[in-house]
């Protein structure tokens, strides 16, 4: 059956002009389906890749950064979206996502540094405030050992002290950690001028990075 359809469907498209002169089927380039936005089964917003050019600038000056700041705790791939608004969003300390139309947008590379340290930056105070100590449930438990009795100094073997003494020093670290939250436009602007950037950068990706929090197209799940 198939062998008999197959020369009637060809012998259909030769006459209706279908096929190339030369009797060879012609394919269907797939980047043809790739240019329009559509919902990936969790619900999240895909767009085709982004130009060959505006990705590598954004693995350059992303990979600059990184050298230049190798105490920052965070290690990031970057990736570029092929779409023309302004967006830029971070997953984890995992990845960072910026639209190629804030690429574009960005007229230096200074600038563009700027606008990835002011991501990395978020990433790093995220990262800290996850690293954050576990609360305190108070000194570890007495286990008395024997019949021995402490004196006027406290037990005689000193065990329990030292116990407390170290418990004292850690929980002192951990108020401290806790009480000073990093802050987010201090961490970027120290990986800017580190990679070589300047105030000037910072300044003129602010109305750049407003225009980018009011795009989450990428960032927000779609709803339901």
């Amino acid at each position: 059956m198939t062998r008999r359809v197959w020369p009637l469907i060809l012998a259909l498209l030769a006459v209706g002009g279908c096929l190339p002169e030369d009797g060879s089927l012609a394919t269907v380039s797939s980047s043809l389906f790739d240019t329009a936005p559509e919902k990936t089964p969790a619900g999240r917003l895909i767009h085709a890749p982004a130009s060959e050019e505006a990705a590598k600038r954004v693995l350059q000056v992303g990979g600059k950064i990184l050298v230049s700041n190798p105490n920052i705790g965070v290690r990031p791939v970057f990736s570029t979206i092929g779409a023309p608004w302004e967006e830029i969003f971070h997953q984890d300390d995992k990845a960072v996502f910026i639209t190629e139309g804030l690429v574009r947008e960005c007229r230096t590379d200074g600038q563009l540094a700027a606008v990835l340290c002011h991501e990395l930056g978020k990433m790093e105070a995220e990262r800290h405030e996850r690293a954050a100590p576990p609360p305190d449930h108070g000194p570890p438990m007495a286990v008395p050992v024997g019949t021995d009795y402490g004196g006027a100094f406290g037990p005689p073997d000193g065990t329990r002290a030292m116990e407390l003494a170290v418990y004292e020093r850690k929980r002192l670290k951990q108020q401290e950690a806790a009480a000073a939250p990093l802050d987010p436009d201090a961490i970027a602007q120290a990986l800017l001028d580190k990679a070589g950037g300047n105030p000037a950068d910072w300044q003129a990706v602010v109305p750049l990075l407003r225009a980018a929090d009011e795009h989450m197209e990428f960032e927000k799940p779609t709803p339901k």
